[in-house]
């Protein structure tokens, strides 16, 4: 997991390069609240059938770092991928981005950390809940209407499950 986490903060820092953050305290608010009614709904309230969705011990330190970590990634995806008018080649272009993460995440276990393997087995996981995130960011990003507050959304949902499921 730690290195799924690497390889997602290293690809969201290249591609976001320092960028500045701009968003409103409406937007940054809608997202936290969105955020807050996805993990509790769906994680704590459907999920939690199947899986342990809620953070012990250590795991609440790890949630921001997660988050943080997050999102740059969720910020470039924001600012390039929304922009294009066609709903074909927004979707088209984030699936061949989280395909190209996938790939390397999966060659990158195989080849330099074989004590990982387990992310092989689970990484189509990984894109299916990517896919599905992807999707309610577009719901948030609609709403507000600023990139950065639906980025803040998907960072804090993807490090609220990889806090409680992976690390």
């Amino acid at each position: 997991a730690d290195y799924l986490v690497s390889l997602v903060l290293i690809a969201g820092l290249i591609l976001w390069r320092g960028r500045r953050l701009s968003v409103s305290r409406r937007g940054l608010a809608i997202a936290i609240l969105s955020a807050a009614y996805v993990i509790g709904v769906f994680a704590v309230g459907i999920g939690s059938q199947f899986l342990h969705l809620i953070p012990e011990g250590t795991q609440w330190l790890r949630l921001p770092i997660l988050t943080f970590a997050s999102l740059p990634l969720f910020l470039r995806d924001e600012e390039t991928l929304r922009m294009f008018r066609s709903r074909w080649i927004n979707w088209g272009t984030f699936l061949v981005t989280r395909i190209l993460l996938w790939a390397s995440a999966v060659t990158g276990v195989l080849i330099l950390n074989n004590e990982s393997a387990f992310l092989v087995l689970i990484m189509h996981f990984v894109v299916v809940f990517w896919v599905a995130l992807w999707w309610m960011t577009g719901v948030v990003a609609q709403r507000t209407g600023e990139p950065a507050a639906a980025a803040v959304f998907a960072a804090l949902v993807q490090g609220w499950v990889f806090a409680t499921i992976f690390v």
